[in-house]
């Protein structure tokens, strides 16, 4: 064999040998990472390194007009780790140099401890071979770290000085309690940050952000301490929110139902101002009252305006007598109806007027006016109840109303309506004349107050709208535009008599509204 072809030969085999060598370790390579990826894992926790969380920066809350309704603020608290000065001279000279300067600021600026006990506790824990030592639990603002960060031993850095700064994030509401249960809360631990209720959680996607990632490394005591102070993958800030709450009316509102709640004696109470032409909610207030002992005290418990139904009572006639209106075209402000003597029974079922001996026979106009119950049920009864079919153009009217259907609200937690149909198992042969007057149906403060903003909306329903847009670094990510339904409730007809009964009640002497 020729010196030539022994010299390609070998060539050869090299190169088989390396291409071997390569598919060798490239099969090496993910069998570690994808095949065997858990069994490594698990022997990396056995050897105290693990990858954990750091947690992303929650996004801003915001008023209309850019206040600051929630946000996020960084505190810190610090740590020690006596162990960096025994890795080499440099460091060690470093520690020697600083330290009794290091523990004079720590005595100076927390004022527990005298310097020489500060000492005494970093020595021990040095000569003990402890990696971690908490200085004081107290936690420091972001000024004060600034401040920190100048001190003798804190001004060389983690790496050589051996001063740890564990960041803690708390949820800050600068207008303290106002609108507390429409903004929400978060549930912080170790583990997850998210929204518990309001707007927190509703929107918690949205401000949460995205977790980073680091290597940390378990230390005695069952501590983890970061490997070193670079991120394996950065964590990602949270988007901020928009809100329509204007944070004046906010606070008038809670003031006005807190006053009305305490004279009143009432367990709780709700109010709620919507912009009539956008549906902006520009304040959502809540309010229970709290006994404890002898004291009593008014805070926000629950979402009464949004998450829970009850009977209307006397604001559904505004319902009935538009759908009164829109059934029988003979129908007016002046039709003539005997109210009697403030009692009228239906079937076996006593109705009564709050007026004792009634109000006789009076117009329509006057029956909304004085918000006569036994009224509105006859003129209901009498249009709508001796048909199946007439009983339910009833409850289709209601829904044309927009007071059957779930309400389309970005917070989580709308109560559903109750309004049960002729079919229901429940309906019975005074159903209807309840109903008229808001009995035998629920449905939440926010449903009702929705339909009556249609009326002032020239009869366009305007779905109620608490969040205007998504931010990041204050470009608009995403928007909710104002959602308003293209054709009326009802006829122009009857919107003008019903509005001409709404002035009544508040203008005219004998309004239930008038003052």
């Amino acid at each position: 064999m020729s010196i030539k072809v022994q010299f390609i030969t070998r060539i050869r085999l090299v190169i088989i040998a390396m291409a071997f060598l390569g598919v060798a370790v490239v099969y090496k390579m993910v069998k570690i990472q994808v095949i065997e990826k858990d069994i490594w894992k698990r022997k990396a926790e056995r050897a105290h390194v693990r990858m954990m969380d750091i947690k992303a920066t929650r996004g801003n809350i915001f008023a209309c007009d850019g206040s600051l309704l929630a946000t996020s603020l960084p505190f810190y608290k610090i740590a020690f780790d006596p162990s960096v000065s025994k890795q080499n001279k440099v460091k060690e000279d470093i520690y020697r140099k600083n330290i009794e300067a290091f523990c004079d600021s720590l005595a100076r600026f927390f004022g527990d401890k005298s310097s020489a006990q500060y000492m005494e506790m970093i020595r021990l824990a040095k000569k003990e071979g402890k990696r971690y030592l908490s200085i004081n639990p107290k936690q420091i603002n972001f000024a004060d770290k600034k401040n920190i960060e100048k001190w003798p031993l804190v001004n060389v850095g983690r790496i050589k000085g051996g001063v740890i700064f564990e960041k803690i994030e708390r949820r800050f509401m600068p207008f303290g309690g106002l609108a507390v249960r429409t903004i929400g809360k978060i549930q912080l631990t170790d583990k997850i940050v998210k929204g518990q209720f309001g707007l927190e959680y509703s929107f918690n996607n949205q401000l949460s952000g995205i977790n980073g990632k680091q290597l940390f490394i378990k230390i005695g005591g069952g501590v983890w301490k970061p490997v070193s102070e670079d991120f394996i993958r950065d964590p990602k800030q949270g988007h901020d929110l928009e809100t329509t709450i204007d944070v004046n009316i906010q606070d008038f509102a809670e003031e006005a139902l807190k006053n009305v709640v305490t004279q009143n004696a009432a367990d709780h109470g709700c109010a709620i101002v919507m912009e009539t032409a956008t549906g902006d909610i520009k304040a959502l207030v809540n309010i229970d009252e709290i006994i404890s002992g002898s004291d009593t005290n008014y805070r926000e418990v629950y979402n009464w305006a949004l998450g829970r139904n009850s009977e209307p009572g006397s604001t559904m006639k505004l319902a009935s007598i538009m759908a009164l209106m829109e059934e029988n075209d003979e129908i007016s402000l002046d039709t003539k109806v005997a109210t009697g003597n403030g009692s009228y029974k239906f079937f076996n079922i006593q109705m009564k007027d709050s007026k004792e001996g009634g109000y006789g026979t009076i117009s329509l106009r006057d029956v909304f006016k004085h918000s006569s119950n036994i009224g509105v049920a006859r003129l209901i009864n009498d249009n709508f109840y001796h048909q199946k079919q007439l009983q339910q153009q009833f409850i289709n009217y209601l829904e044309k109303f927009h007071l059957t259907n779930s309400l389309e609200f970005q917070m989580y937690g709308a109560a559903k309506p109750h309004v049960k149909s002729p079919d229901s198992t429940s309906w019975s042969g005074i159903s209807l004349p309840w109903m008229s007057i808001g009995y035998e149906l629920e449905m939440s403060p926010m449903q009702m107050l929705a339909f009556y903003n249609a009326v002032g909306n020239d009869g366009y329903y305007v779905h109620p709208r608490i969040v205007t847009c998504v931010l990041q670094d204050g470009k608009i990510l995403e928007s909710f535009d104002v959602k308003k339904e293209r054709s009326r409730i009802c006829s122009e007809k009857t919107l003008k008599a019903v509005r001409e009964m709404l002035w009544a009640v508040v203008n005219e002497q004998g309004g239930t509204a008038y003052t």
